[in-house]
C-alpha cells in the first residue's frame, strides 16, 4: 500500500516507517452485507473516504507466514466467511460469483472451489452468489489534517436484494475457468467425467501416485510390525530390555544376600514367637491332642447317656419296660419315623463327629462311639435291635433338646478348647525362653547390631557412604570439564568458532541501489547459514540513517518482528531464537519511495548466539556481516 506523506524529513521519515500494512489498519463491519451491495460506498460512509474494501493480493503479500496472527487479531474464527475484493474486483471473471475468504485452518471441505490460500490452506479464497456475511476493510488513513479530508457521505441503509436465480451451489464447485468457452452445464459434465476418470485412473494405477491398496498396508504394516519385534528381541538390550535369562541372573544376583538374611529372619521369626503366628509346636500339638482324647473318653464314659449311650442294666431294664409298653405302636411309629427321616438317626458317622467335635476331645468321642463295646458301652444300632417305639420315643426327645440332658454343642466345645489354648500361649509368653522364644525388644537388638554393623563397616559389604558417592560423582563431572573432547564433547566457544566458520558467506543483502521518489523499494536478505542442532541464533537486520535523520532518530535503527511495531531506535533483534531459516526474508520490499526523506541508508545483517546483546558482537557473532548501501532521492 501507499500513503501520502508530510513535508518534514521527520514527519517523512515516519511515514516511510508506516507504508508496511499494519494490522490496526484492518476491522470487520459489525452487519453482514450482500455481494451485490455497494461495498465501496458502505465502507467509505462507515470509515470515512480514504477506507477501502480490503484486497486479497494484498493480505497475501503482507501477512503470509503470519496469517493466523492476522486473523486472530482481526477477530476472523474457524469457518468465519468475510468478503473482498481480489486485484481490485469483487467478481471471479466477471461472473456473478464475488469473492469471499473462509478461516479453514487447513481443513478445506471437499466441495470448496478453491481460488488460492495462503499458509497452508489456513485461509482460502473462494466465490459464491447469494451470500452475506461481513466486509473486511482496510481502513487506510491518507490525511494529514483533519481538515483536509472531506467528510463522510450518509448512505441510505443497505438494501437487502434478492438473491440471483442461478442454480444451487455445486457439491464440488468448478476450478476457475476464463468465461464465454463453456456452459455451467458443460462445465458441470466435463468436471464429473474428469472426476470419474481420475478416480479410475487411481485406483487401477495407485503406485503411480504414491498411494497403495489396504492389502499393501495390512503387508508393510506386518513386515513392520515383525521387523521390530525381531530387533527387539535380537538386541532387547538397546531397547531397554532384558530376556527372562538375564531378569533370573539379575534377580539371583540381586536378592541373593537378601533372600538369605530376610529368610532366615523370617524363619527365627516364626520359631521364636510361634504363637504369634498362630503356631505351636509339636510337643503343644502332641499333649493338647492327648489331653483331648483322654477328656473326651473320660465324659463319655462319665456320662453315657449325654451321647446316646446306655450301660447293659439300662438296656435290661429299658427293655423289660419297653416290652410291656405299647410295643407294636412304638415299633410302628418308630419305623415310620425313620422311614419319613432316616438322616435325624445317622448319628454317629465321622461326619457328624468332625462338624461337632474339635481336636483331641472330638477324636476320643468319636473312638467311644465308633467302638463303644470296648468301653462296656452299646451304640444306637445296637439299642434301636432291642428297643421298642418307647425308647426311640426317648432317644427323640434327648435329640430334639440335647441341652436339657447336659449335653454341650460345638460353640461350648470351642469356647473350652480356646481357653485351654489361650491359657498355653500365656505360659509362653511369660516364659518365652523356657521355650527357646525370644521378645520382640531381643530381637530388635539382633537386627539394630546387624544394621550397625554394616553402616560401621560398608566398604566390607561392597557398599559406599553418601560422601563417597559424592566424591565420585564429582571427579566424573571434573574429568569431562578438564578433558571434553577425549569424550566427544566441546566447549561453547569451540561450536561457536565451528558455526562461524561454517557461516562465513551465509548472509548477504540484495537491493542496495538508488531509488527515485515512487518507485518501489526490494531489499531483501538471502541466506544460507547451517545452524548447529547444539544451539539456537537470532537474526540482526540494522540501519545506519542518514545525519539528517540520525540527529532526530539517533543514528541506528533495527527492524522487529513485530508487525505492528516493525522498527525500533535500541537494540532488538529481528528474528528470535532460529533453528529452522528460511532462505529468503524480505526486508523492505513493495513498499513506495516518499518524498523528502531522501539520503544514504546502509543496511547491515548477520547472525548471533542466541540471546546476546551487542555489547561483545565480537565474540557473539555467528555468521558474517552482510552490508547493502540504499540511496532514496528527493526526486
Amino acid at each position: 500500500m501507499t500513503k501520502k506523506c508530510g513535508l518534514s524529513l521527520a514527519i517523512g521519515f515516519s511515514c516511510l516507517l508506516t507504508t508496511m500494512p499494519s494490522l490496526a489498519e484492518f476491522v470487520l463491519t459489525e452487519e453482514d452485507y450482500s455481494e451485490t451491495d455497494d461495498l465501496d460506498a458502505i465502507v467509505q460512509q462507515k470509515y470515512g473516504p480514504s477506507a477501502k474494501v480490503a484486497d486479497w493480493e494484498e493480505i497475501k503479500t503482507s501477512f503470509s507466514g503470519q496469517i493466523s496472527n492476522f486473523l486472530d487479531t482481526v477477530g476472523i474464527d474457524y469457518n468465519d466467511n468475510v468478503l473482498l475484493y481480489r486485484n481490485g474486483t469483487g467478481w471471479w471473471y466477471g461472473s456473478s460469483r464475488h469473492y469471499f475468504i473462509t478461516r479453514h485452518n487447513g481443513n478445506v471441505p471437499s466441495h470448496y472451489l478453491v481460488h488460492d490460500h495462503i499458509d497452508n490452506h489456513t485461509v482460502d479464497l473462494g466465490s459464491w452468489y447469494g451470500i452475506k456475511f461481513p466486509i473486511l476493510v482496510n481502513k487506510i488513513d491518507d490525511c494529514i489534517d483533519d481538515f483536509l479530508c472531506p467528510p463522510p457521505v450518509d448512505l441510505p441503509p443497505p438494501v437487502d436484494l434478492p438473491p440471483p436465480e442461478d442454480p444451487a451451489p455445486p457439491e464440488d464447485p468448478l476450478p476457475p475457468e476464463p468465461p464465454g468457452f463453456f456452459s455451467q452445464g458443460q462445465l458441470e459434465e466435463a468436471r464429473k467425467e474428469g472426476k470419474q476418470e481420475g478416480i479410475d485412473e487411481v485406483q487401477n494405477n495407485p503406485g503411480n501416485y504414491g498411494f497403495f491398496t489396504q492389502d499393501q498396508i495390512n503387508e508393510a504394516k506386518a513386515a513392520g510390525v515383525q521387523e521390530g519385534i525381531d530387533k527387539v528381541k535380537g538386541n532387547p538390550s538397546d531397547y531397554g530390555l532384558f530376556t527372562q535369562v538375564q531378569v533370573d541372573e539379575y534377580k539371583a544376583a540381586a536378592f541373593q544376600e537378601g533372600k538369605v538374611i530376610g529368610l532366615q529372619e523370617g524363619i527365627d521369626k516364626v520359631k521364636d514367637n510361634p504363637s504369634d503366628y498362630n503356631l505351636f509346636t509339636q510337643a503343644k500339638l502332641d499333649e493338647a491332642k492327648a489331653a483331648g482324647v483322654q477328656e473326651g473318653i473320660d465324659k463319655v464314659k462319665g456320662n453315657p447317656s449325654d451321647y446316646g449311650l446306655f450301660t447293659q442294666v439300662q438296656i435290661d431294664e429299658a427293655e423289660a419296660a419297653g416290652v410291656q409298653k405299647g410295643k407294636a405302636i412304638g415299633v410302628q411309629e418308630g419305623i415310620k419315623e425313620v422311614q419319613n427321616h432316616p438322616e435325624k438317626y445317622e448319628l454317629f458317622n465321622q461326619v457328624q463327629v468332625d462338624a461337632i467335635k474339635a481336636a483331641g476331645v472330638q477324636e476320643g468321642i468319636g473312638k467311644v462311639k465308633t467302638n463303644p463295646s470296648d468301653y462296656g458301652l452299646f451304640n444306637q444300632v445296637q439299642v434301636d435291635a432291642i428297643k421298642a417305639a418307647g425308647v426311640q420315643e426317648g432317644i427323640g426327645k434327648v435329640k430334639t433338646n440335647p441341652s436339657d440332658y447336659g449335653l454341650f454343642n460345638q460353640v461350648q466345645v470351642d469356647e473350652t478348647k480356646a481357653a485351654g489354648i489361650q491359657e498355653g500361649i500365656e505360659k509362653v509368653k511369660t516364659n518365652p525362653n523356657e521355650y527357646d522364644l525370644f521378645t520382640q525388644a531381643q530381637h530388635d537388638d539382633a537386627f539394630q547390631n546387624g544394621i550397625d554393623e554394616v553402616k560401621t563397616k560398608p566398604n566390607d559389604y561392597d557398599l559406599f557412604t553418601q560422601a563417597q558417592v559424592d566424591d565420585a560423582f564429582q571427579n566424573g563431572i571434573d574429568e569431562v570439564k578438564t578433558k571434553p573432547n577425549e569424550y566427544e564433547l566441546f566447549t561453547q566457544d569451540q561450536v561457536a568458532e565451528a558455526v562461524a566458520e561454517a557461516n562465513a558467506d551465509a548472509v548477504i543483502l540484495t537491493g542496495g541501489k538508488t531509488y527515485l521518489v515512487g518507485e518501489m523499494l526490494d531489499v531483501k536478505l538471502e541466506v544460507s547459514v547451517e545452524v548447529s542442532h547444539l544451539q539456537q541464533i537470532d537474526l540482526w537486520v540494522v540501519i545506519k540513517l542518514p545525519d539528517q535523520l540520525a540527529e532526530e532518530f539517533g543514528e541506528f535503527m533495527y527492524m522487529t518482528e513485530d508487525i505492528l511495531h516493525p522498527f525500533a531506535f535500541s537494540p532488538v533483534p529481528f528474528k528470535s531464537s532460529l533453528h529452522q531459516l528460511e532462505k529468503t526474508y524480505p526486508i523492505l520490499s513493495g513498499i513506495e519511495v516518499p518524498k523528502n526523506i531522501g539520503g544514504e541508508y546502509i543496511f547491515y545483517a548477520f547472525f548471533t548466539q542466541e540471546g546476546s546483546d551487542l555489547d561483545f558482537l565480537f565474540s557473539t557473532l555467528r555468521s558474517n556481516v552482510a552490508k547493502a548501501k540504499v540511496i532514496l532521492s528527493n526526486e
